[in-house]
């Protein structure tokens, strides 16, 4: 109140706001927040303002007389006492928790009467309110421009930004020893794949190429069996080092975080207005942030007896752009300005003449393989492909795989109506974009051969206007969690197909009930190996459930060799052409069920065949 006193006498001395700011070392717009806040402390207006000028009124000089009073008595006072009265201390995060805690106890111990009230904020409004009066001091960032007149400044503490560029260099050596064990491990997977071909072209070699011998058959087994070994054990090694990385990394942007805080760089928007006349306007400033970012993830669930699935859609949000967002209004985007607006032009994809495998009639000598190029289109097939090999179906198919999810991602917005709070530290906060209802059809299915389980899916469409972008999917089964998966990008009124995780309450078993070989043929030179399975489906919950499962027969590679099904009847399964049966049943409650499948594989005596253990 002191200090508005002050102002108002100025400004009824020097005639003028503008003058009186000289005076007491304030702007304009800072001696007019002073009376205006005057005049509320008051009750009544002390000018009598117009669009160009504001003059006192009889009630303002009257008040001027009372404060030159107030003045005289306040500067009277005696300086032996112990100072009293409030103090009013703004200050910024990394303030708050490093340098406030230590200055407010001594405050306590040197001035006991003194009572500070600490008002949170970022620099440049807390320098405003300097300005304004409205704090008595703040601790804050020093912003790139001369300080108002009146206020003095003085350095007391600041992040240490020669660690930060420690830090910042240390985070990116991290960065580039993942991308090293990122291109390391695509090396190996070439060479475990190229190791399995090798295996699969020695035993099953091509109808112009002579089958390998035995004792080039154990070379070659020991030769890949012994470097698939030295591969698995470096594929675990750069596993655990990229653990440690990920988690040193997580240390460094925490510390990071901590003396980052509100020490970036201000920087300063100029606007000039132009108006036919004085007046009080309103700007809003939007402005564009790097380092921030946000992803889908999703929890389904599916309730006891239900037929339908509830599926939360949520986002991940995380900035580290050097302000904390406080109570923001909050706006998801599906836009990604990254894929620029250029449309992509494809490379020619080259055809040649196939050349031959490395290992028929050469030393065989395992070597480091270059990583993929994932931006490169299929080219011709080389030297150097030869030891990488990609079957071009694959690349094909991955190839699209990366066109659909691009172009399923429509841009869209999600407004989110609870205000969001996001620190200004790399840590994620989920914000929940909407909750969806979604008819499911219920299924399970099953590969018993592999494992003897049954997982529930359901059937279902998104009904909703939302884009479903591909994402972490948390399923429930009631509250129960069961998995954590992938869910595909799903655009509205898409049918997908959504995993929600195995179920013991169907209970499956397989069982090799026999295997013997006879003999065939007219004069018994052919070799005939049987197989019989039995697979028992049951079905424990109190409600009839719809049941697919599938097993396989072995697929022929030579037409010598004879795979035939004797058992179910073509009629009962369905079989496809790469020896997949797939039976598919709806069994009521505490029903049991059965399938045999029996079938032979026939072939020459004299014929080595592989892929019968």
């Amino acid at each position: 109140m002191i200090r508005e006193l002050r102002t108002l006498v100025a400004v009824a001395r020097r005639g003028s706001f503008a003058a009186a700011g000289e005076q007491v070392g304030l702007t304009q717009s800072a001696v007019s927040a002073q009376i205006r806040a005057l005049e509320r402390s008051v009750g009544v207006e002390l000018f009598k303002r117009t669009p160009r000028a504001a003059h006192l009124n009889e009630v303002g000089r009257q008040a001027v007389r009372t404060a030159e009073q107030i003045l005289a008595l306040f500067d009277g006072i005696g300086q032996g006492d112990s100072p009293r009265g409030r103090l009013r201390i703004g200050a910024v995060n990394t303030a708050q928790t490093g340098l406030l805690p230590e200055v407010l106890k001594r405050l306590a111990e040197q001035a006991p009467h003194i009572e500070p009230q600490v008002v949170p904020g970022v620099s440049l409004h807390l320098l405003d309110q300097v300005d304004a009066a409205e704090l008595d001091l703040a601790i804050l960032i020093r912003p790139p421009f001369n300080l108002p007149r009146g206020l003095s400044a003085q350095r007391v503490e600041r992040p240490d930004d020669n660690r930060v560029q420690q830090l910042d260099q240390q985070l990116r050596e991290i960065d580039r020893q993942l991308r090293e064990i990122h291109d390391r491990g695509s090396v190996l997977e070439a060479q475990k794949k190229f190791l399995a071909d090798i295996q699969s072209g020695s035993t099953q070699p091509g109808k112009d190429r002579p089958m390998p011998g035995i004792d080039e058959l154990k070379s070659l087994l020991q030769l890949t069996e012994g470097n698939l070994e030295r591969l698995l054990a470096e594929q675990r090694q750069l596993d655990d080092r990229a653990a440690e990385l990920e988690q040193r990394k997580q240390q460094l942007q925490e510390q990071r975080g901590t003396l980052n805080g509100d020490g970036k760089r201000f920087k300063r928007a100029v606007l000039r207005v132009a108006l036919e006349q004085p007046a009080q306007v309103e700007v809003k400033l939007d402005y564009t942030l790097r380092d921030a970012s946000w992803q889908p993830t999703y929890d389904a669930r599916l309730r006891d007896g239900a037929k339908t699935i509830e599926l939360t859609y949520q986002g991940l949000v995380r900035q580290s752009s050097g302000e904390d967002w406080t109570d923001v209004d909050l706006t998801l985007s599906t836009a990604r300005p990254a894929l620029g607006g250029n449309v992509p032009r494809l490379n020619p994809w080259i055809v040649d003449i196939d050349a031959p495998n490395a290992y028929y009639g050469a030393e065989m000598a395992m070597q480091d393989v270059p990583a993929p190029m994932p931006q490169a289109a299929p080219i011709a097939r080389t030297s150097a492909k030869m030891a990488m090999p990609a079957p071009a179906p694959k690349l094909a198919e991955a190839r699209l795989a990366t066109v659909e999810v691009s172009s399923g991602a429509a841009s869209a917005s999600f407004h989110i109506p609870v205000p969001a709070t996001l620190n200004s530290d790399g840590s994620a906060q989920k914000v929940t974009i909407a909750r969806l209802e979604m008819p499911a059809k219920l299924r399970y299915l099953a590969a018993p051969a592999l494992r003897e389980t049954a997982y529930l899916e359901a059937e279902t469409r998104n009904d909703s206007d939302y884009p479903l972008l591909p994402g972490t999917l948390n399923t429930f089964l009631g509250n129960s969690f069961v998995a954590s998966g992938h869910l595909r990008g799903v655009m509205p009124g898409e049918s997908f197909e959504l995993a929600l995780g195995a179920d013991e309450g169907i209970g499956i078993e397989r069982k090799l009930v026999k295997r013997y070989t006879d003999s065939s043929g007219l004069i018994g030179n052919r070799t005939r190996v049987n197989y019989e399975f039995r697979i028992d489906v049951r079905n424990n919950h109190k409600n009839a459930e719809r049941v697919q499962f599938e097993d396989q027969l072995p697929v022929s590679r030579n037409e010598q060799i004879q795979v035939t099904l004797l058992e179910p009847k073509a009629q009962e399964v369905k079989r496809e052409d790469d020896g997949k049966l797939k039976w598919d049943w709806t069994l009521q409650p505490g029903e049991k069920r059965s399938a045999t499948l029996k079938f032979s594989v026939e072939y020459p005596k004299d014929l080595a065949v592989s892929g019968l253990d």
